[in-house]
C-alpha cells in the first residue's frame, strides 16, 4: 500500500508541474482567444455554421490591423468593418455589436496601439452594429453601399474626436485614415460582400 501512496504521489507532482508548465507558455491572447470561443457557443449554441463564419471573420478582423505594430500609421485598412456589416445582418444587431467590441480591442491589444481612442473606437463600433441592421432591413441598399456608409458613419463620428489637437500632422493622418478606409471597404464588400452574406443567410 505505501508503495502505491508513493507511486501515485510521483505520478500526480509530475501531472501537475506539467500543467503548471503549460500554465507558464499560456498568454493574455491564448485566455483572449478562449473567452471568444466560449462567447460565440453562449451566442449560436449548437449553430455550427455562425460559429464557424464568425470564428473565422473575427480572426481575420483582429489580425487585420497587426501590420500597426510595425507601421505607425493609421488602421485604414481592416475588416473590423466587414465583419461587423455581415455579423449584424446575419445574426443581430446585438450579436454585431459584440464582434465590433470584441475585434477592435483584440486588433488594439495584438498590434499594441491600446491608447485613448481603443475605447472610442469600441462605442462607435459597436452602434455602427446597430445602425446597418437597421439600414439594410428597413431600406434597399445594397451590401457594397451599406460597407461604405458604414466606413463613411465611423469616421464621422471618430473623425471630429481624433481631429482635436488641430496640428497639420492630425489632419493629415485623418485624411489618409477616410480616403484609403472607404476606398478599401468598398473594394472589399464589392468582392466579398453578395459572396458571404450568401453563406451566412
Amino acid at each position: 500500500m505505501p508503495e502505491r501512496n508513493n507511486a501515485f504521489a510521483g505520478w500526480f507532482r509530475r501531472a501537475n508541474s506539467k500543467v503548471l508548465g503549460y500554465r507558464k507558455r499560456l498568454t493574455t491572447k491564448h485566455y483572449f482567444l478562449a473567452a471568444i470561443l466560449l462567447l460565440l457557443f453562449f451566442l449560436f449554441g449548437y449553430d455550427l455554421k455562425a460559429v464557424i463564419v464568425v470564428s473565422v471573420l473575427g480572426l481575420l478582423a483582429s489580425y487585420s490591423m497587426i501590420y500597426k505594430r510595425y507601421l505607425r500609421i493609421p488602421s485604414a485598412i481592416e475588416l473590423v468593418t466587414f465583419g461587423t456589416v455581415m455579423t449584424s445582418i446575419g445574426y443581430g444587431a446585438t450579436a454585431g455589436a459584440i464582434f465590433a467590441i470584441v475585434t477592435t480591442l483584440a486588433g488594439e491589444i495584438i498590434s499594441t496601439a491600446v491608447d485613448f481612442f481603443t475605447l472610442v473606437y469600441v462605442v462607435v463600433r459597436a452602434l455602427m452594429a446597430f445602425a446597418v441592421y437597421y439600414l439594410f432591413y428597413n431600406f434597399e441598399i445594397s451590401i457594397t453601399t451599406l460597407g461604405v456608409l458604414a466606413a463613411v458613419f465611423f469616421f464621422a463620428l471618430t473623425g471630429p474626436i481624433y481631429m482635436l489637437p488641430g496640428d497639420l500632422e492630425t489632419k493629415i493622418k485623418a485624411t489618409y485614415f477616410f480616403s484609403v478606409n472607404v476606398i478599401f471597404n468598398l473594394m472589399i464588400f464589392a468582392v466579398l460582400g453578395k459572396l458571404v452574406l450568401g453563406i451566412i443567410l
